[in-house]
């Protein structure tokens, strides 16, 4: 749509913190264990992407669509791809979407 921003990123080797905030869900640390809802809802959250290479992104308001995928490899036992919707920011005079140079 006209002025719609949408992206997509991965989460490799999430933590069960990491699980739990994005899908919901239980965490039993006894066990070391995360248990996913029943349901898994759209969710928003302030983003800030830093990838090793390019510019730092900040969202301050974003909607996340999480999906486990199972990719197993040598150098990864798991990832979350996310698609997300920026969103206008609820306060005034705040740019939904920036671009930091790395220093």
């Amino acid at each position: 749509k006209n002025g719609k921003i949408n992206m997509g990123f991965d989460i490799m080797n999430p933590s069960l913190e990491v699980l739990k905030d994005l899908f919901g869900g239980t965490i039993d640390t006894a066990a070391g264990t995360w248990s996913a809802p029943d349901k898994i809802l759209s969710i928003e959250k302030s983003v800030k992407i830093t990838p090793d290479q390019g510019f730092i992104y900040k969202i301050p308001r974003m909607k996340l669509t999480p999906k486990i995928v199972g990719g197993f490899s040598k150098t990864g036992m798991g990832k979350i791809t996310i698609k997300g919707v920026v969103l206008q920011p609820s306060k005034a005079n705040v740019s939904k979407l920036t671009f930091e140079e790395k220093k």
